[in-house]
């Protein structure tokens, strides 16, 4: 098996067949596939990173496996990226140099519930998590909009803020991560444990310095969330009512987002449902708060579309 990428002189086939039982990735489309992420929403990032590919994937299932993994890329000094979902936008997930892809997807499991926090393994994808903290009354405090197919492991590792940082805060905010498991590259992988503000350190260097094994974040009461969109004749009006509506103590949504009428020519499936070439304020509101939100609303100008 020679090299995809064409930057590195390792016997890829040797190596995958050392890393057995683990579970590899050998066909050149499907390891071009998980050598991208979302950088093609940048043209300059296109033109730049899509004839970047690794090597090999390797989808490492436990702590041991991974282990496994990370000492044999160190004993052959092979390039290594790290992948969970490949939601990113800048490029963090592909293999610039070629070599191993390491995919964190089959370290899934849930590992822990407790009273307002949750640990599981990085490969875990948030959408999971929520459905698995549902019957305990309980939702992540904050997650992106792509958690059906984004990691636990990638969001702390690349991200910063998501749904629901309006009123948690960002994800490096006291109290948001608790700990997190990492592993380091050598001839013997080590793990080790980071707990508040020590766990920064890792939060948000995309692999660079630790592989996530396992994290555990916070969590919050899970509330009736209702999605609502509201129109305005400006964009410094609509600006002005989101404003508005996060000092609003009885509205408490957890997603606030204005978009310019420009933009929301680039979503077809609101024609009909949103007054046309109008700014746009989108919100996801508690049952509770819905009458406050569009009192908001009304007093900026505005109108609920939806």
């Amino acid at each position: 098996m020679t090299s995809l990428s064409g930057k590195t002189d390792i016997d890829w086939a040797a190596f995958a067949a050392a890393l057995a039982p683990i579970e590899t990735i050998t066909e050149p489309v499907l390891i071009k596939k998980r050598s991208r992420d979302f950088f093609w929403y940048s043209p300059i990032l296109n033109a730049e990173l899509k004839r970047c590919f690794g090597d090999l994937v390797a989808r490492p299932a436990d702590t041991d496996q991974m282990r496994r993994t990370l000492a044999l890329a160190y004993a052959h000094d092979a390039p290594i990226v790290l992948r969970g979902g490949g939601t990113g936008n800048y490029g963090q997930a592909v293999p610039m140099d070629g070599g191993l892809i390491i995919d964190t997807t089959a370290m899934n499991r849930v590992l822990e519930i407790g009273d307002g926090y949750v640990r599981a393994e990085a490969g875990a994808l948030m959408a999971d998590i929520n459905a698995a903290l549902a019957p305990h009354g309980a939702e992540m405090a904050m997650f992106p909009s792509t958690q059906d197919i984004a990691t636990v492991g990638g969001f702390v590792a690349g991200g910063s803020a998501g749904i629901g940082s309006i009123a948690n805060g960002a994800l490096r905010d006291p109290g948001n991560i608790l700990s997190l498991t990492a592993m380091t590259v050598g001839e013997v992988p080590q793990l080790r444990t980071f707990e508040g503000a020590e766990a920064l350190h890792i939060h948000h260097a995309w692999g660079l310095n630790g592989v996530i094994t396992d994290v555990t974040l916070r969590t919050v009461p899970k509330r009736d969330w209702v999605g609502c969109m509201a129109t305005f004749d400006s964009y410094e009006t609509a600006y002005a009512a989101g404003l508005a509506i996060a000092q609003t103590a009885e509205v408490g949504c957890k997603l606030l987002t204005t978009v310019d009428a420009r933009i929301c020519a680039y979503f077809p499936k609101l024609a009909g449902h949103i007054r046309a070439d109008k700014h746009l304020l989108v919100s996801l509101v508690p049952a509770e708060g819905t009458d406050a939100f569009q009192a908001v609303v009304r007093a900026q100008g505005g109108q609920l579309d939806l």
